[in-house]
């Protein structure tokens, strides 16, 4: 089973999205901002990373940027789900090191076909 560190500091959207990523059979560990993620990636080992943007202590693409510039996390792929949607926003989750950008209100479908494309089958 494929374990995703998801980071979201909204609890709503973290049990909708744990919740639908489970029923795809993923294993979700859900933190609350962005220390607490990067802090969890070495126990935690995630194949995939999903991370919101605007959190306390730490924002996603600092937390993406810090993942991609460490040996043992950097091909850890990344998916920023975030409701900054100006174009600068997606630009700049791709310099952090996002290989996949999903912007909130969260289309579900879309959100899963990238977990299936950054992850080997099942």
């Amino acid at each position: 089973m494929f374990k995703i560190l998801f980071a979201d500091d909204e609890p709503d959207i973290a049990a909708i999205v744990k919740r639908k990523l489970e029923l795809e059979g993923y294993e979700v560990i859900v933190k609350t901002n962005g220390r607490q993620a990067l802090a969890a990636l070495q126990e935690v080992k995630p194949d995939l990373v999903i991370l919101d943007v605007m959190m306390p202590e730490m924002n996603g693409w600092d937390v993406c940027r810090k993942m991609k510039e460490n040996e043992s996390t950097g091909s850890i792929p990344v998916i920023i789900l975030t409701a900054k949607t100006q174009n600068m926003d997606e630009l700049m989750s791709y310099e952090s090191g996002a290989d996949r950008y999903v912007s909130k209100p969260i289309d579900f479908p879309l959100l899963i076909n990238a977990v299936e494309e950054l992850l080997p089958e099942k």
